[in-house]
């Protein structure tokens, strides 16, 4: 593994497995996020609408609802030989994208814009010319460890052409096993990267089971990973982050458990409060900071209604850009 690639994993991968309690595992191990809720222990929000039954599956991004627009789209991906939960068809992913969006607009105001097709959420269905074990074996073969399974995902689908210009990724897939979390993504600059990876059966190698997170109910354990995710895509947090959980730890912060980006740091035994999530408590480290030269999630591109001066992520390569696009 390449220096650069040392690196990014030291800067963004530290963290990978902040997400949720998908990564709780023996006793010795770092403290993971848990769920603080009351009562049942399980934090819920009011589910959405179910979409209907005759949902058509789609082998192609459709077209686009709002073209010309920097959007979030959302592979189903799965895998020869593997499950076929048919998430994209029952409303699963839907409901999840659908309640996480309701909970960023409540905190700032503004919603992350998702790929619609005739009002509905646009799910493009993949399968991957290769096994579970083809998969697994060709992560290490490409990059030397199986920690890079999203990279290899994002590898794919960039070869299969289906990855366009002024979009990010948000690919639900459907692998057997992770050694570290059921859900990561790339953080530019330290990581550069379209595409989010979410697993919901994948076993960790602690012996966690994603499957019990309940994709697609709506709970706010899972909604809240999902922006976990796109806000690591927009890269944050960042090196301006006031409270970063570590030095080498910047993609996350440390300071406020209730953060939507919280992340511990080594001996930090609190659990990350899902069941009383903000958006950058105090607005000190990635949204409405004031930090002059500093990326301000509230102007990402990204965003609907669209900033007054609206950005993209740092480090992002013109090619990705939309076509005629001058956004820094």
């Amino acid at each position: 593994m390449g220096m650069m690639r040392l690196i990014a994993l030291a800067s963004a991968l530290v963290g990978a497995c902040i997400l949720l309690a998908a990564c709780a595992g023996p006793a010795e191990n770092p403290p993971e996020p848990r769920v603080t809720s009351a009562a049942s222990g399980v934090a819920t929000r009011t589910l959405l609408p179910t979409p209907t039954p005759e949902m058509q599956r789609s082998m192609e991004d459709r077209p686009d609802d709002f073209p010309g627009q920097y959007q979030v789209h959302v592979f189903y991906v799965t895998l020869l030989g593997s499950m076929d939960g048919k998430r994209d068809l029952d409303g699963a992913i839907q409901r999840t994208v659908e309640s996480a969006n309701q909970w960023f607009f409540e905190q700032s105001g503004s919603r992350i814009r998702f790929d619609t097709y005739q009002g509905e959420l646009d799910i493009t269905y993949v399968q991957l010319p290769l096994t579970n074990r083809q998969f697994h074996q060709g992560t290490l073969d490409q990059f030397g460890d199986a920690l890079w399974t999203r990279d290899h995902l994002e590898l794919w689908l960039d070869r299969l052409g289906l990855l366009q210009p002024g979009k990010l990724y948000l690919a639900v897939f459907e692998i057997d096993r992770h050694p570290l979390s059921c859900a990561d993504a790339a953080h530019p600059p330290h990581l550069l990267g379209r595409a989010a990876g979410w697993y919901p059966r994948a076993v960790l190698d602690s012996g966690y089971d994603c499957a019990v997170e309940n994709f697609g109910s709506g709970e706010t354990l899972v909604d809240m990973g999902v922006v976990h995710e796109i806000v690591h895509l927009l890269g944050f947090a960042s090196a301006c982050s006031q409270n970063p959980a570590s030095p080498e730890n910047i993609a996350h912060t440390g300071d406020d458990n209730r953060d939507l980006m919280w992340g511990p740091s080594a001996g930090d035994a609190r659990h990350w409060d899902t069941a009383n999530m903000l958006l950058d408590p105090g607005n000190d480290d990635y949204f409405r900071h004031g930090v002059a030269g500093c990326a301000d999630l509230a102007d990402s591109a990204f965003l609907e209604p669209l900033p007054a001066n609206p950005q993209l992520p740092l480090g992002w390569p013109e090619a990705w850009h939309l076509a005629g696009d001058e956004a820094p």
